[in-house]
């Protein structure tokens, strides 16, 4: 910091203390890309597809992970889990007991998507997949311990993005140590969610979170003055950064001397060792296209972006998206490029990628023009003046409320935002398809089982009721030929009546090979004869007892563990075997191989049975008014509201900030100072 005190010292220090929010120098700097010359035979857009639907194709180093993922990390893996099962001493059928041993070239592939939500999709998603960890002696003998380390892929959007980030830039780590931080974290570790400290009012005072959320919008300004357009999703992903990158603990998230995590790029995670090694789960995280080019007539009710808009995602290696409208990706490393010559660097910032995949600031300015009067549209306009104040653009129209990405895809024929200079990116679930299923149902990715942890707040008390899905498959019905999604209830009605969201479901038991089975686990109510803690709402951005963090997760893993329990039983002893036979099911399909007796039990009992022959098309291919009984709520994060943050973000209206010097004196230091390295993750541990 030394440089911008010695530029800014003609200012009385007495003004500078009173004028200007505090902030890190040090995170401004790291937030701040840069432009560098292209490497040699350097190509910006990979074409993902030949033609509309079909002959869709990995890139190339994402299919060299896969591949050696299955060489050297799934084969363990899935042994390791065959163990958990035996342990469990229900007698194991033999075909499934093939597959899992690699017989006959057998290497089943399934992802596990988590839902948004906020805190309440996080904890719920890191309690599941404490229940799947084999790392989790309770869950090995249990039956469990496995299912995560043999998932090819993570994915994840808004809450739940902001898990999987966590879980991936973190190296692994155990789930306790995910959320409880280590024992003796360093400054540059992971260091816990730091769930005590809210995300946007950590400080016990307004004023001084008037001044908190003033220096993390300060802390664009780099980013503004190298001439890309910062945001508010920009200012809030470097305060999530703080909780879900390294370089923060509860010893020091109060304190503006470090980066807090601002300066990790989501590309680095390839250097992460879990990664290095193959044994993390390919991670992704979605966002959603925030276009004024779309088709009003996708636009469930309650929601106000259509389904058919493009859904991004990032990836490790690359930034782009498989639907059909775009069919076509850039290298995640590069992101912000939009030339061969000159290549950006530092854009793909993980706290950028956690602000945009929980962006739900748009949803509060599409409500402006229906409820000008309304506290949080009031909130929402007092926090965009606030920006604007603190973080003058050069260019002009800049939509605040959404993250912006320079257009690499411009002048692509038939992309909808072929003539626009920015893709405007939100939050991954806001347009009601709440559930990161996209990637899976990807062809190029040969996903043959989904586990879909549904967290949603679609009810009064924030449970689940099965509309997330229903939106999904009445988005994959837009685009034809392109994905495929099994048959399932077409009204949230029909999903509660048949406990769907209150006991885990197998959809798509019977259907194609092209059909990925989606196993489905939701936060629709808690276990018979238990309290209701894991339906915080959206708007709770923290938890001040750990003891209450720890039952949310217990409960969690014992929602998505205890199955249909038979005759009474507190717990389906059966399900561990019925889970496997479910993850298994298109891989023995696929080697011809005879179904088991045990796991045609297990369909029986899990397997979704469409009541009535309406009841076999996808949602949203029927009736209309499958669509209308859609909780308005069903967004990720559309339920966060700005009423509790209000009087703070007002606040910084009345400070006469001495803004426009020290942005000048900013622009100086920039072109002075070189941005530095960011720390190694090589000394993080397993």
């Amino acid at each position: 910091m030394k440089t911008f005190i010695f530029l800014v010292g003609w200012l009385p220090l007495f003004v500078i203390s009173q004028q200007l929010p505090p902030f890190s120098n040090a995170s401004l700097v790291a937030y701040t890309p840069q432009v560098i010359k292209c490497p040699p035979h350097f190509s910006l857009v990979r074409e993902a597809s030949k033609g509309y639907r079909s002959h869709v194709r990995l890139s190339p180093d994402e299919q060299a992970y896969i591949d050696a993922r299955r060489k050297h990390a799934l084969p363990d893996a899935f042994k390791s889990y065959l163990q958990s099962l035996i342990s469990t001493g229900q007698d194991i059928p033999s075909t499934l007991k093939s597959i899992l041993q690699g017989k006959h070239g057998a290497s089943p592939s399934y992802g596990i998507a988590v839902s948004g939500g906020a805190f309440r999709a996080g904890l719920f998603g890191a309690g599941a997949f404490n229940t799947f960890d084999r790392r989790n002696k309770t869950s090995s003998f249990a039956g469990f311990g496995g299912i995560l380390q043999g998932a090819e892929y993570m994915t994840g959007l808004s809450g739940g993005g902001w898990f999987v980030t966590s879980f991936a830039q973190a190296n692994m780590p155990t789930i306790p140590e995910l959320i409880f931080g280590p024992a003796n974290p360093s400054e540059q570790e992971y260091g816990g969610f730091n769930i005590a400290f809210d995300v946007l009012t950590p400080f016990p005072e307004n004023s001084q979170n008037q001044g908190f959320i003033g220096g993390l919008i300060l802390e664009t300004n780099g980013k503004a003055a190298v001439g890309h357009p910062a945001t508010l999703p920009d200012a809030f992903g470097i305060s999530l950064a703080r909780h879900f990158a390294n370089g923060t603990n509860a010893a020091n998230l109060l304190d503006f001397d470090a980066a807090h995590g601002v300066g990790h790029l989501f590309s680095d995670i390839a250097k992460v060792p879990a990664f290095k090694k193959h044994d993390l789960p390919f991670p992704i995280i979605l966002t959603t296209l925030n276009s004024n080019h779309g088709n009003p007539k996708d636009i469930l009710p309650g929601q106000f972006i259509p389904l058919s808009n493009t859904k991004f995602e990032y990836n490790i290696f690359e930034f782009g998206s498989y639907d059909p409208t775009l069919g076509a990706f850039i290298p995640m490393k590069h992101m912000g490029t939009v030339n061969k010559d000159s290549c950006v660097v530092g854009f793909d910032q993980v706290a950028f990628v956690l602000g945009s995949t929980g962006d739900i600031f748009p949803g509060v300015n599409a409500s402006a023009q229906l409820a000008p009067n309304d506290p949080q549209v009031q909130q929402f306009q007092a926090s965009t003046a606030a920006f604007q104040q603190l973080v003058p653009q050069n260019m002009p129209d800049i939509k605040l409320d959404s993250a912006l990405v320079p257009n690499a895809f411009a002048g692509r024929k038939g992309f909808s935002e072929t003539d626009e200079a920015f893709l405007s990116l939100s939050d991954g679930g806001i347009d009601g398809a709440n559930l990161p299923l996209q990637p899976l149902l990807a062809k190029a990715r040969k996903t043959q089982a989904i586990i879909a942890i549904d967290v949603s707040s679609n009810s009064d008390d924030h449970f689940a009721d099965g509309s997330a899905m229903i939106a999904e498959a009445k988005r994959v019905s837009l685009f034809p030929g392109a994905y495929k999604f099994p048959q399932i209830p077409v009204t949230p009605a029909e999903f509660i009546a048949q406990n769907l969201t209150t006991q885990p479901t197998f959809f798509g038991c019977d259907e194609g090979q092209d059909v990925p089975l989606i196993l489905y686990l939701a936060n629709g109510a808690p276990p018979p004869g238990r309290p209701a803690i894991t339906n915080a709402s959206t708007n709770q951005l923290s938890f001040n007892d750990p003891q209450l963090v720890q039952a949310i997760l217990d409960q969690a893993g014992e929602i998505v563990s205890r199955g249909r329990p038979q005759n009474g039983e507190a717990r389906d002893g059966l399900y561990p075997v019925c889970v496997a036979c479910a993850l298994t099911e298109r891989e023995r399909s696929r080697l011809g191989m005879k179904r088991d007796r045990q796991c045609d039990v297990c369909f029986e009992r899990y397997c979704y049975k469409p009541v009535t022959g309406n009841s076999k098309q996808s949602a949203g291919v029927g009736k209309a008014n499958a669509l209308a009984a859609i909780a308005d709520d069903s967004s990720s994060a559309s339920g966060v509201t700005t009423s509790k943050y209000g009087p703070v973000i007002v606040g910084l209206l009345g400070a006469n900030l001495l803004v426009s010097s020290l942005l000048l004196v900013l622009g100086v230091t920039l072109c002075l100072r070189r941005r530095p390295k960011t720390a190694s993750y090589s000394a993080l541990g397993s």
